[in-house]
């Protein structure tokens, strides 16, 4: 059972109400009141989970294992396996430095003995007479025979390289000699910046009349080498106009020469032709085929011998120097001991009268190989 009990305030306590509760008597009591209990309710919904505890302390750090990096002893070694089989050639590799460069200079050697000198030149009885024997340069000649007294020094070079070159600047070149034929002429001027000096070769009215330049009437014997260049204008389209430029030794103007390696120009009215001819005592072998000029046109031509006397090439080029034609001759070539000349001509075979044939502007003729004497 329950009792209240009220006490009195006091110094040491103050009013207060005490209730003395006996509980499980309260509950068997309230259990006669009321009905019987009725069934346990559903649980309730779990509550959240506490928080989480601390951390505990770290333990302390054990011992360190043994070093497992220390290797273990060697094993003994296997026997030799069997060669395998040889593989394929592989790539050939970049080449190796070059081979051919030359290595260091040797040391000199001694120097030789001394010769005996030579015979004293200038007692010789002839000595002024050989200090007088020199060409322009100041070389002394020499045929190839033994020095007249004898006497020391080294023989002079041969010569490998002749030439005769005009500008014609003047209707004389030295070395030629200028002939007309009835009463044919030239006279000298110029054509512009690009053609000082011109040599105008000239009719009469006289037939077969022209006018030539010739390095004398056999002067040359073909021998390989030769070369001739010239720049030059056909000014008549006539028929009975012509030109023959190159290695040849003709007597008459209107003749062919019976032996030359030559360039041959005539008219047709129309048109003038130009052809290569070789000609060997009077056998002739031409060009395969020819070259047209224009009239008033300026043209280079060259012949070339071949070495040995093979072949002769002939040429034409524009004056812009485009190579217009080009042909080679091998049969009737010159040569031997058979002489010729060289000659540049003009004429007319009519009685024309006083007109103009051609222009000479530019001539070279050389002989490229080595001449003894």
């Amino acid at each position: 059972m329950a009792t209240i009990q009220t006490v009195q305030p006091g110094a040491a306590a103050p009013g207060r109400l005490v209730i003395n509760a006996n509980f499980e008597a309260i509950n068997q009591e309230l259990a006669t009141l009321s009905g019987t209990p009725g069934p346990a309710g559903p649980a309730g919904p779990q509550g959240p989970a506490g928080a989480s505890g601390l951390t505990g302390p770290a333990g302390p750090t054990g011992p360190a294992g043994a070093d497992s990096t220390v290797a273990g002893p060697t094993g003994p070694t296997g026997p030799q396996g069997p060669q395998g089989t040889t593989g394929a050639t592989g790539p050939q590799g970049p080449s190796g430095a070059d081979s051919n460069v030359a290595g260091p200079t040797g040391p000199t050697g001694p120097t030789g003995p001394t010769g005996p000198a030579g015979a004293d030149g200038t007692s010789l009885a002839n000595a002024s007479t050989l200090a007088k024997i020199t060409e322009a340069a100041g070389a002394p000649l020499w045929d190839g025979s033994a020095w007249p007294g004898g006497g020391g020094g080294s023989a002079p070079t041969r010569a490998a390289f002749v030439a005769i070159e005009s500008d014609f600047m003047f209707t004389t070149i030295p070395g030629f000699t200028q002939a007309a034929s009835a009463s044919g002429s030239s006279a000298s001027w110029y054509a512009g910046a690009s053609h000082p000096g011109i040599a105008t070769l000239k009719c009469s009215s006289l037939a077969n009349s022209g006018y030539q330049y010739s390095a004398g009437g056999n002067s040359i014997i073909i021998g390989g080498g030769e070369k001739m260049t010239l720049v030059f204008q056909h000014l008549q389209v006539r028929a009975t106009a012509f030109a023959r430029y190159g290695f040849q030794n003709s007597a008459a103007i209107q003749t062919a020469p019976a032996t030359g390696i030559y360039f041959d120009i005539t008219g047709n009215g129309t048109a003038i032709t130009l052809t290569g001819r070789c000609r060997n005592s009077g056998t002739e072998t031409a060009t395969a085929t020819s070259c047209t000029l224009t009239a008033g046109t300026w043209y280079t031509g060259t012949i070339e011998v071949a070495s040995g006397v093979t072949g002769a090439t002939f040429t034409i080029y524009s004056e812009a120097g485009a190579q217009l034609w080009r042909e080679i001759v091998t049969t009737n070539l010159p040569g031997g001991a058979t002489q010729t000349s060289f000659q540049l001509a003009a004429g007319d075979t009519s009685t024309a009268g006083g007109i103009d044939i051609a222009y000479l502007d530019y001539f070279r003729l050389e002989i490229a190989r080595t001449l003894t004497r």
